[in-house]
Formats: structure tokens, sequence, C-alpha cells
């Protein structure tokens, strides 16, 4: 006898999986369009008519999934922002001292800017413009939620440093301030590379090696143990790519070694 029930449940299912994914592949046309845009006119340059337009899709049903420009712009933001944090957790497995882990953060954060320029691009072009003013309160809070988490990881470091006695915190300051600090250094050269700022012209070779040599400097001053006098932290760096970034490396190396090819005469 033919089960009948349990053929149409399975149907519906493999109906069910098709539709979600057939949504997916919709909603990520829609993202793809809008970070072009984005990225080529700038945030007043998208609306929902040109993404409708450009991916053939009607404005019902681009409204249907986002409510609003803002909506989507934020959808794209946390995209963006996922990947990075992936990264970052990824790295903070390394097995060291609390600023080895530190280090780790930065590898990461560096990784992404090497690999993924445009996401940056798109974070800084979002933060600049007054996009989280105009989504409701339950965004928000999931569009901070990952740099939050970022920040909450690199406070538990510092308090651990303290804990260890790696770290004695200066007289009327907070670990939240040595956190900020170090974060205003990342995110302000990034801001800085993608800027009209002409770097290579300043003589800054190499925007990224001077920012990790930045955040050193500044954890040195604090007495951050190990000093740079007393451990390798290139090879600590090295460490770090090769057993936890291993595959972002090598695609930065790739990378290098085209733009290196490009320049010649």
């Amino acid at each position: 006898m033919v089960n009948q029930d349990g053929d149409h449940s399975v149907m519906t299912q493999k109906s069910s999986s098709g539709k979600q994914r057939e949504i997916q592949m919709r909603d990520d046309l829609f993202l793809r369009v809008a970070r072009d845009i984005l990225l080529e006119d700038g945030y007043h340059g998208l609306t929902m008519a040109r993404i409708a337009s450009v991916t053939r899709f009607s404005k019902g049903t681009l409204y249907n999934r986002f409510t609003c420009k803002e909506d989507l712009v934020v959808e794209l933001a946390c995209r963006c922002r996922e990947e990075r944090i992936a990264m970052v957790d990824r790295a903070m497995r390394y097995e060291g001292r609390p600023r080895e882990r530190m280090v780790a953060i930065g590898e990461a954060a560096e990784h992404f800017a090497r690999l993924y320029p445009e996401s940056i691009r798109v974070l800084h072009i979002i933060d600049a413009e007054a996009v989280l003013e105009k989504v409701p309160e339950k965004q928000r809070s999931r569009l901070k939620t990952y740099d939050e988490r970022v920040f909450a990881a690199m406070a538990d470091l510092i308090e651990e440093a303290i804990s260890l006695k790696d770290l004695a915190l200066p007289p009327r300051t907070t670990v939240r301030e040595i956190c900020f600090a170090l974060w205003a250094l990342v995110d302000g050269g990034a801001s800085a590379r993608l800027g009209g700022l002409p770097l290579e012209a300043l003589g800054i070779a190499d925007s990224f090696g001077a920012i990790a040599r930045g955040c050193h400097y500044l954890m040195d001053g604090l007495g951050w143990r190990p000093l740079t006098t007393e451990i390798n932290y290139s090879l600590v760096s090295r460490q770090i790519r090769d057993t936890l970034l291993s595959e972002e490396a090598k695609r930065v190396t790739e990378m290098q070694s085209f733009q290196t090819v490009l320049a010649r005469p």
C-alpha cells in the first residue's frame, strides 16, 4: 500500500525548501545590487526604485522583503559585520597570553580589510550616514551587536591581563578607554586608507604595518607585557596566520604578488 500522506509530506517539505532557496537567492541579488550602487554612487544614489529596475523585480516584490532602503542597507551592513566577526572569533582561538590574543584580533581585522576592502567601504559609508535613525530599535540593536561583541572580547582580554599581572591600569584610566584607544587606531587607520590622504606620498608605504606598530607602541606605553622587547611579535603574528588564518593569509600573499606584477614597468 502506498503511503500517500508520507509522500505528500515529503513533497511539501521539498517544495518549501525550494521556495526558501528561491527567496534567499532573490534577497542575495537585492543585496548585491544595493552594494554595487552604494559603492558607485553613495548612499544618496541608492533608491528602492533603482534596485527594482536593475534586478527586474517589481517594487512590490522588493518592498515585500525590505520595507525601505535603510532596512536593506542595515541587512547589508550586518552581513559584512558577520563575515568580519567570524574571522575575529577564529583568530581568538590562538593560545597565548592576553596581549598575544589581542594581536590575533588585529590580525583578523587586517586580513579582513585586505581581502574585503569593498565591505570596509560599505561599512564606513553606512556609519557616516544617519541610517540608524531611520530603522526600528530591533535593527539598530542587531547592527550594534557585532561591534559590541568585538569590543567586549577586547575588554575581557585587558581584564585577564590585569588579573595575570601582565598589565596595571594607569591612574584615571579604565579598561574601556584602552579598548577605545586601540579601536580608534585601527578604525581611524581604515578611514585614512579609504580617504584621500596620499599615504605613499607621505612616506607611509605599509599602512597596515604602521597601524599594527601604533597599537604596539600604545600597549608598550601602558606596560602591557610581554613588551616588544621581550617577545618577537612578528613571529606571533606569523603563527596566528599559519594556524588560524592560513587561507586568508594565502589569498593576501597571492593578491600582493599580483599587484607587484602589475606595478612593474
